[in-house]
């Protein structure tokens, strides 16, 4: 009931979690990143409290799964992308979504960089989009963003999301009719 007391903390923690981007440079090292079981811990921020600290955890994610980073290393990126999906982050950004209200601006980049993981993910290990459909409410939500709200970036990009993860994948496409979502 006293957050100034928790405030020097939560900035301490922010620039701690802001470090890792510098990670996505070397993506070599991300097989010890794992071997570390950084993993796990920040996963974990992605369920903070704190919404800042939950959308710079994702923006370090997003870094480290972009598609010019894993580029060049794509074992090693694929060690990770099968470790962050191992350890929930579809369920964890899936359920992190639902949270976040766009109204923020913060918030809203959050959304979109939280777009921008489930795309390079699927990109890294095509088997997430099947995993996405089955494990989270994932397709429901990208139907009704893409359905609802201003013609904005994370608008459009909930669409194109939601289209590649169903193309080509029986599933999904069953789970979006089911969803009413032909239209």
């Amino acid at each position: 009931e006293q957050p100034e007391k928790f405030m020097e903390s939560e900035v301490d923690l922010d620039e701690e979690v802001n470090k890792l981007k510098v990670l996505s440079a070397s993506a070599e090292l991300y097989p010890e990143f794992i071997k570390l079981n950084a993993v796990p811990s920040l996963l974990s921020l992605i369920g903070h409290e704190n919404a800042s600290i939950a959308a710079d955890a994702m923006d370090v994610i997003r870094e480290l799964t972009d598609s010019d980073v894993v580029e060049d290393e794509i074992e090693a990126a694929g060690a990770l992308a099968q470790a962050l999906v191992d350890n929930n982050v579809l369920e964890l950004l899936a359920e992190r979504l639902f949270q976040f209200k766009e109204a923020v601006p913060e918030e809203a980049t959050a959304v979109f960089n939280s777009l921008q993981i489930l795309e390079n993910l699927v990109e890294i290990l095509p088997a997430a989009a099947g995993l996405l459909g089955e494990k989270t409410q994932i397709l429901p939500w990208l139907l009704r963003r893409g359905r609802a709200g201003a013609h904005d970036s994370n608008r459009l990009y909930a669409s194109e999301i939601l289209s590649s993860l169903t193309i080509g994948n029986g599933a999904n496409q069953d789970r979006l009719l089911a969803a009413d979502g032909v239209e």
